[in-house]
């Protein structure tokens, strides 16, 4: 029988981007992170203004020149 592993989320007291390396307290990171149920930290990996970039880096890649 296979052994079953149970995780739990944490949510850790800074979130921080590792785009731009600013640090968030956990009230601050809910308006600046979207959520994600599926993260430990319950947000996403980049905050709202570096997704937002980075968005915007891989469409002006897509279109051509």
């Amino acid at each position: 029988m296979p052994a079953t592993t149970t995780t739990t989320k944490r949510k850790s007291s800074k979130i921080r981007c590792p785009r731009c390396g600013r640090e968030y307290t956990a009230k601050q990171a809910e308006k600046a992170f979207h959520r994600n149920k599926r993260s430990r930290t319950g947000f996403q990996t980049y905050d709202k203004a570096c997704a937002k970039a980075i968005d915007a880096e891989k469409a002006a890649a897509k279109t051509p020149a």
